[in-house]
């Protein structure tokens, strides 16, 4: 069967979910990607004969593709899977002549502030008007789908909760990486997109705090993103400048989760929190916010510590909490057999996989 895929410039969470479905699919099906330019991505699709086409950039990148408007007019293709809310869209108008079984998966809230106002009636007006040309809504967390559905009156039986999944091996039998060791102890770090609603001013904010406790400590960043130096300069006024070290993009991300002995997740605004499954997976202690989907991962006291979003003083609480609690590493061991009870990459796949053989056959396509 031919599968057609259209995705956002993709980075992190949805990058990984996104290679992981191309490798397992492309074993009996052939896949097409249209997507802003991901190199990996590329790569991937291009490897297993399958094809790629590069969007171009921007708000409008799908209405302006004639590309895409082709594809879908003229190719046969038996599934299309929209990743995100604006492909999810725009993907239903450009297919409106092709009766093509459509999955829809749903991986973060619309927007940092989420959509409110003018905007946010707008899209769901438009939501609910297109909601017949989707068979399945997949949503990563309890907590996205709950919110989704209030405002778009979705069915149910149209929905299903799907979370992310990893690869654990990859994690757990990684190495530290020595350098990054000898930086300081407690060694604490954070990685995400340097972006507003990844809460990284509130981890800098945090630190002074903790380092009070722990003079000898130090503190990573892992990441890139349109905050960059504006986060310097946070770090600078705090008198941070050789505390904070910020690492740019993150290639040995197993590497550097292994090296810490704290991970801090700040965010203000997340549909699961895949970067919280992988630190869980390496073994390490993790504070993070009680936002979006990350209480379904992590229970208070139990597999980590979850403190309200824009809290820095709390967050500095429960990080100096994990360090000397005698507890923590059963809380470590705790978050391990989370990962591996409930967030497998492989139960990720073959779920995704009865939704398509649900809908496929629902259409009488397979």
């Amino acid at each position: 069967m031919r599968f057609l895929y259209v995705l956002p410039a993709a980075a992190g969470g949805i990058k990984n979910h996104v290679l992981a479905m191309i490798n397992y699919f492309s074993r009996k099906h052939t896949i097409t990607v249209f997507s802003p330019g991901n190199e990996e991505i590329e790569a991937a699709v291009m490897k297993t004969g399958g094809s790629f086409y590069a969007l171009p950039p921007g708000a409008s990148y799908l209405l302006g593709s004639a590309a895409l408007r082709r594809a879908i007019r003229n190719q046969s293709f038996d599934l299309l899977h929209l990743h995100g809310y604006k492909a999810g869209l725009v993907g239903r108008l450009l297919s409106l002549s092709r009766d093509i079984p459509t999955v829809i998966t749903i991986h973060n809230y619309p927007g940092f502030p989420q959509l409110k106002g003018a905007a946010g009636s707008l899209y769901f007006f438009y939501e609910q008007r297109f909601a017949a040309r989707v068979d399945k809504y997949i949503f990563v967390s309890k907590a996205l789908k709950d919110y989704f559905c209030a405002l778009s009156k979705a069915d149910d039986d149209k929905t299903a909760v799907i979370y992310n999944g990893i690869d654990i091996k990859l994690y757990d039998r990684a190495d530290c990486v020595p350098e990054l060791k000898q930086m300081g102890f407690p060694l604490v770090g954070t990685a995400s997109r340097l972006a507003p609603r990844k809460g990284i001013d509130d981890f800098i904010e945090a630190l002074p705090f903790f380092f009070r406790e722990y003079p000898g400590g130090a503190a990573l960043i892992a990441g890139d993103g349109p905050l960059k130096s504006q986060l310097r300069k946070k770090a600078v006024s705090l008198g941070l400048a050789d505390r904070v070290h910020f690492l740019g993009y993150c290639r040995n991300l197993p590497g550097f989760l292994k090296s810490l002995d704290l991970f801090v997740h700040p965010s203000r605004s997340e549909g699961l929190g895949i970067i919280v499954l992988e630190v869980l997976a390496s073994r390490v202690p993790v504070v993070a916010t009680a936002t979006g989907g990350i209480p379904e991962i992590i229970t208070p006291g139990v597999n980590g510590l979850l403190v309200p979003v824009r809290r820095p003083a709390d967050l500095a609480k429960s990080m100096a909490r994990l360090v000397s609690s005698p507890l923590t590493p059963v809380m470590v061991e705790e978050g391990y057999k989370t990962v591996r009870e409930k967030f497998k990459l492989e139960d990720m796949l073959y779920k995704t996989e009865e939704i398509y053989r649900e809908v496929l056959e629902r259409k009488g396509a397979s």
